[in-house]
């Protein structure tokens, strides 16, 4: 080849590389920031388990159950409907949409604090115990940085600014890892689920408030405040049923455990579920890209370009899921043994359960996304009734009858109902055989 072909040659594949890179430098930074959050993640529990051992580390997992409640709440208040009508915001709209969201998003972080102490208070003086014993500040505290840190990430995931959110959890995972390592290494007498959420709480506050500094103009005005409130609502108001319902059908299964078998139940069930982590890492990645790509696709080019979307993303994201769950699977007792000790190994039959329940959960979520994106969520509301409703009729049965391998059969369900219903509920409303001429809410 000459010199002047050979330099079209380059010159070409240069062009394509910097078009690839723009395509998808989005995906791409939140995938690695998706990395960085589920791998500190993911060493925060490691770290934990080894510290605490499967019984205390099983009574930290539930205090953990009770932040995840509280995140889901605000998730489906605030983030939900945020990431979904924030890009429909004209130029003119937006100081004023997002001053009203960071309010709202402040008093849930207040009322969750609020809502934990005062419950776990009222816990303590009942002849119960629920483990969470002297946790009611701690876990108060964790779970509001927790949700305002998560907030300032998925705004800035929202504008388009993956690298900017990437940084603040590069900042907040950075901090907690460094601080759970250094209680690992120098003060293994003092670890306590109540100093872990305390480092946990640390890390978040000083990671917020650094992103407060990334946040745009925004204008706060009493109205505009209402108006957002009240468009939130209508659109999040299945989806906050769902949470709350949600919560229950998954972890209600995972508590009766708990209490049937103890409390070492949950933390086999916690430590054997971050080994799929990857998996874990790649559906909260696409959680931050597809459903803002998904609104705009809908709202400017209808339905069609949004049902290709969704397809392609089912394909390559199973794909994606089956590699992952089965390298896990093969490896199952090495991998546990390894991460956890020999204490945790009699437990590694459960990733086999853990494998089938990820490969059918991911369906649920290109089904989900674009039900949000054509702002139908009622279906939503209607499958965790339904998953709720599973749980409390089995979970006891179950955990008493079958043990583990029943509560790991029970989670299952929980996935096999949404994916079913989901399904119907989309195809009715967007069905790929024809185009719609109008798709209602």
């Amino acid at each position: 080849m000459t010199d002047e072909p050979r330099r079209n040659a380059l010159h070409r594949t240069w062009a394509w590389s910097l078009r690839l890179h723009r395509t998808y430098r989005e995906t791409n930074w939140a995938l690695v920031d998706q990395g960085v959050v589920s791998g500190v993640n993911f060493l925060t529990m490691v770290l934990l388990a080894r510290l605490l051992g499967v019984e205390q580390f099983g009574k930290f997992s539930i205090a953990w159950l009770v932040l995840l409640f509280f995140k889901s709440i605000q998730a489906a208040l605030v983030v939900a409907p945020m990431m979904t009508i924030g890009p429909k915001q004209r130029d003119d709209e937006q100081a004023l949409y997002y001053g009203a969201v960071i309010l709202q998003q402040v008093g849930i972080a207040l009322l969750t604090f609020l809502l934990i102490v005062l419950g776990i208070w009222i816990a303590e003086l009942l002849p119960l115990d629920l483990g969470l014993t002297g946790l009611g500040l701690a876990l108060g505290a964790a779970a509001a940085t927790d949700q305002v840190q998560d907030f300032v990430r998925r705004y800035l995931y929202t504008h388009q600014r993956a690298f900017a959110a990437f940084l603040n959890d590069v900042i907040c995972f950075g901090i907690r890892i460094a601080l759970l390592i250094g209680l690992y290494m120098y003060a293994k007498s003092s670890a306590s689920g109540a100093l872990a959420l305390w480092l946990i709480a640390i890390a978040s506050a000083l990671a917020a408030g650094v992103g407060v500094w990334l946040i745009g103009p925004v204008r706060f005005d009493r109205r505009s405040f209402v108006s957002v409130c009240g468009h939130h609502w209508a659109f999040s108001k299945w989806i906050f049923g769902s949470a709350i319902f949600r919560w229950m059908s998954g972890h209600l299964i995972v508590l009766m455990s708990g209490g049937i078998l103890g409390a070492y139940a949950v933390g086999a069930i916690r430590s054997t579920t971050n080994v799929l982590a990857p998996v874990q890492v790649f559906l909260l990645a696409l959680a931050n890209i597809a459903p803002v790509k998904a609104a705009r696709l809908f709202h400017e080019h209808g339905a069609q370009p949004l049902l290709r979307y969704l397809g392609k993303l089912s394909i390559a994201g199973f794909a994606m899921t089956a590699a992952m769950v089965i390298f896990g699977s093969l490896f199952a007792s090495q991998i546990v043994g390894l991460l956890y000790g020999d204490e945790y190994r009699p437990f590694a039959y459960l990733i086999h359960w853990w494998a089938v329940i990820y490969l059918v959960g991911f369906l649920e979520f290109p089904l989900e996304t674009g039900l949000k994106a054509i702002e139908h969520t009622r279906p939503l509301f209607y499958t965790v009734v339904i998953e709720a409703i599973f749980a409390a009729a089995t979970s006891y049965l179950l955990a008493f009858h079958f043990g583990l391998p029943g509560v790991m059969f029970g989670l299952l369900v929980v996935k096999i109902i949404p994916v079913s219903v989901l399904a119907t509920s989309f195809l009715r409303k967007v069905p790929p055989w024809r185009r719609p001429a109008d798709v209602k809410s």
